[in-house]
């Protein structure tokens, strides 16, 4: 699988699938990839360095750096970025990531991060947009198939699947067999 910190247009070459990925790394804070596709990334006194998975694969966040980036949290804007992503009303978006209006504007007021958790949340979902917008080739398909309920999720859209990590892994089985072909 590619990673979220690789080099734009290494794992698929679609030009939406390229914004979106320059978009989440600028909100999430990681610095973009260089002209050989490695990335140096620093959270507090960590410093990770990411290279580029061979092409043809998915993109995923990277565990150590998700990690590091869920530790240290995210701004509302996250979240923001995500609703604008997805055609969202703030108030579907917000009770997508558990969180109340007050709460986010308090926070964004504040320019205080989200917690781990609701970090998580936010990455899974940006994780999982980005592999719907290279599976179904444009950002408006991959909002779409995210926010309809489907038959495998007993009903849920993807997106309300994936508050769990578990969740998030049928996702990606789903969207592979999609691209590929096979059976979830």
């Amino acid at each position: 699988m590619a990673s979220i910190t690789e080099k734009a247009g290494t794992s698929s070459g679609k030009p939406g699938v390229e914004a979106l990925l320059e978009r989440f790394r600028a909100i999430i804070g990681l610095a973009p990839p260089t002209s050989h596709g490695t990335a140096t990334t620093r959270f507090g006194n960590n410093i990770f360095v990411t290279s580029p998975a061979p092409s043809g694969g998915f993109i995923e966040l990277q565990a150590d750096v998700a990690h590091q980036v869920s530790r240290q949290g995210v701004l509302v804007d996250a979240i923001l970025e995500l609703k604008s992503v997805l055609n969202l009303q703030i108030g579907e978006a917000y009770q997508l990531f558990d969180l109340d209006k007050s709460q986010a504007s308090r926070l964004r007021r504040q320019h205080r991060t989200l917690d781990a958790a609701h970090t998580a949340k936010v990455l899974r979902a940006m994780e999982l947009t980005a592999l719907a917008t290279e599976v179904f080739g444009s950002e408006a398909a991959a909002a779409q198939w995210l926010k309809k309920p489907h038959p495998l999720l007993a009903g849920e859209s993807p997106l309300q699947y994936a508050v769990s990590e578990f969740g998030t892994g049928k996702i990606k089985n789903i969207l592979v067999a999609i691209r590929y072909g096979g059976v979830v």
